[in-house]
């Protein structure tokens, strides 16, 4: 029976074990195993562990494409142009640059149970470990199908070529296993770009940049594709699952606030009415909005559906019906 090494987190401390398949990938699966970088053997069966995981993009957060919602993350996220780090007593976590961001859905797609660890990464550094222990180089000028490497054994040098070369000349000969397990990984690599920027254009990753004028928040549509982020300076990643329990919590009930939102409107016009009172609608929409926490633009949307007597009433409010907004604030 195969088995692989790996650093086991036990009594406060790592502890190198050989293990099985099964057990490693239970361990894997929970972070309080990280595999060891040098493997005898090809570690093909635990990559099964990532291929269901690596396009599920709704670990990264919730969609927040919706022109209300998104208008409220943003004017919470950025205060006169500076980007937050602190909301509702909640810790707003930024990551900088295009490593970081992968690295970071990288470790939230490996979903583990109980101490977050990068999966993707430990399976790169095993291949890598694996062809440092390889000497001797194989190069050919002729273009090799990927079924043609595997079969001859054939990685590119990664001291030569990038992960993702899609046309290498400087070869190693680590076998088939290894060869197979190499283009799995870069498999894996491409789908979880994919998931990236897929999470961009659906705003489950926002993305923002510092400009002259401050920090701004890039519209989902406009966030690109992930070849115009690599190397750009200035570009800092918000993953939507760790917004404010609060603020996610506004998002689900967006419209039953602003339904509510409506009927209390209604509610004051009509009692203000009932006592010969009146209201500007600037102070019923700014009443709404303290009240009900909702954005200026949402309460604005809810006045050419809201109805109570004397609405359309035009001219000025005379000195005997004007009631202050606190007034307003108190009508339950």
């Amino acid at each position: 029976m195969t088995s692989y090494q790996a650093d086991l987190w036990q009594d406060g401390e790592w502890r190198t074990s050989s293990l099985s398949v099964e057990d490693l990938s239970e361990l894997l699966r929970q972070g309080v195993a990280r595999l060891k970088e040098d493997q005898t053997d090809a570690p093909l069966e635990l990559l099964d562990l990532l291929e269901s995981r690596v396009e599920n993009v709704d670990v990264f957060g919730p969609s927040v494409t919706e022109p209300k919602i998104l208008k409220k993350v943003s004017d919470q996220l950025f205060q006169d142009g500076v980007r937050q780090y602190l909301l509702d007593g909640h810790t707003v976590e930024w990551v900088t640059g295009f490593d970081h961001l992968m690295d970071k859905a990288e470790m939230l797609a490996s979903a583990c149970e109980v101490q977050p660890a990068n999966l993707f990464q430990q399976f790169r550094s095993v291949m890598l470990a694996r062809l440092r222990t390889v000497t001797g180089t194989v190069q050919t000028t002729t273009k090799m199908s990927i079924e043609d490497r595997e079969k001859r054994g054939l990685v590119p040098d990664l001291q030569e070529n990038s992960m993702l070369a899609t046309n290498p000349i400087t070869f190693k000969k680590v076998g088939r296993d290894w060869a197979q397990f190499y283009q799995r990984l870069v498999s894996l690599r491409d789908r979880s770009l994919a998931s990236v920027e897929q999470a961009l254009l659906e705003g489950r990753i926002l993305c923002s940049e510092e400009t002259a004028r401050g920090d701004r928040l890039f519209p989902p549509n406009l966030a690109g594709t992930l070849d115009q982020h690599v190397g750009r300076g200035g570009i800092h990643y918000l993953f939507t699952h760790g917004l404010p329990s609060s603020l996610l919590h506004d998002l689900d009930d967006l419209p039953r606030l602003r339904g509510e939102a409506k009927a209390w409107i209604e509610k004051v016009g009509k009692a203000l009415a009932a006592n010969g009172k009146r209201a500007t609608k600037a102070q019923l929409l700014k009443a709404a909005r303290k009240r009900f926490h909702l954005t200026m633009h949402a309460v604005k949307e809810l006045w050419p559906d809201v109805d109570f007597p004397g609405k359309s009433q035009s001219g000025a409010i005379r000195d005997d019906q004007k009631v202050s907004l606190s007034e307003i604030m108190e009508i339950e």
